[in-house]
């Protein structure tokens, strides 16, 4: 890119000697680009309805795993709670 500059601030007649050029560091000029807002945002958070054949746990398991997205899954009641499977020791 300094080149290419140079080179586009050259005439064939100049001197051999060119003024400094006002080039700042990397962090200097990354901090006065303009991002899209897409790309600045954080991430959202997908909101799924509970049903009771688990599609939407499955779902939520998905878009966390593979997707890194974050998951809340809606309860209304005790009834859209699956109840938790209590481990039995084997003997």
């Amino acid at each position: 890119m300094t080149a290419t500059e140079r080179a586009a601030r050259t005439h064939p007649d100049a001197p051999p000697r060119l003024p400094p050029l006002p080039f700042a560091g990397h962090a200097q000029e990354m901090s006065r680009i303009l991002f899209a807002p897409e790309l600045i945002a954080p991430p959202p958070i997908v909101w799924l309805p509970n049903d009771s054949a688990g599609v939407a746990r499955a779902e939520a398991q998905d878009l966390e795993h593979y997707h890194g997205l974050k998951v809340v899954i809606d309860v209304r009641s005790k009834d859209d709670v699956t109840p938790k499977r209590r481990h039995r020791p084997t003997s």
